[in-house]
């Protein structure tokens, strides 16, 4: 009886070993989801402080006091909600910030736009040259975070060893009749 006994407890230690170590490890996976998750979303919220920062650093022409600053989000992105805090808070100089979601079926008609964010992926649901010739034509900033966004873009966001940079590119934006300060460019990778 006493080796049941003995056999009985240790069978119990070596269950409760096992299912401690799946715990173990639905823990670490959920961790590490849950840390992604958590950065990815903290980097949108930078994607929306950048946003803000460019613009009170471009001067766009013909700029009323009296109308909103309109920013447009082309398709889904999870930066949305993070610009929608952004939109209801803050302002460009006296001018309310609006925002405006948009998709690939309207976005060309999207004239009174100030500044269209792209997200990865969207860029293929448009036709880009159409879009920067409205953006040359309108004054419209084009910001995206695509892996290799196309000559004639505006801003692009990119992510090197966890951290969020800005490609921008003078002349395009010049092109489309917006100022660039100095201090934005000085914070900014360069298109070449």
């Amino acid at each position: 009886m006493l080796n049941f006994n003995f056999n009985l407890n240790a069978g119990l230690k070596r269950f409760f070993h096992l299912v401690s170590m799946r715990n173990f490890l639905v823990l670490a996976i959920l961790l590490v989801f849950t840390s992604f998750f958590a950065a990815s979303a903290q980097n949108y919220q930078v994607h929306s402080v950048y946003m803000y920062s460019f613009m009170k650093y471009i001067k766009w022409p013909d700029t009323s006091e009296n109308k909103p600053f309109k920013l447009g989000v082309l398709g889904d992105s999870e930066v949305t909600p993070f610009l929608e805090k952004l939109a209801a808070s803050k302002r460009t100089g006296n001018r309310p910030i609006e925002l405006v979601r948009t998709d690939s079926s309207s976005v060309l008609k999207m004239n009174s736009l100030d500044m269209l964010f792209i997200p990865e992926g969207s860029l293929q649901t448009v036709n880009i040259d159409e879009l920067i010739s409205l953006a040359e034509k309108e004054h419209i900033v084009l910001i995206s975070d695509e892996i290799e966004f196309p000559a004639g873009g505006h801003i692009n966001f990119i992510e090197e060893n966890g951290k969020l940079f800005f490609e921008l590119d003078r002349q395009a934006l010049e092109k489309a009749g917006v100022r660039v300060a100095t201090e934005l460019m000085a914070l900014a990778r360069p298109v070449q």
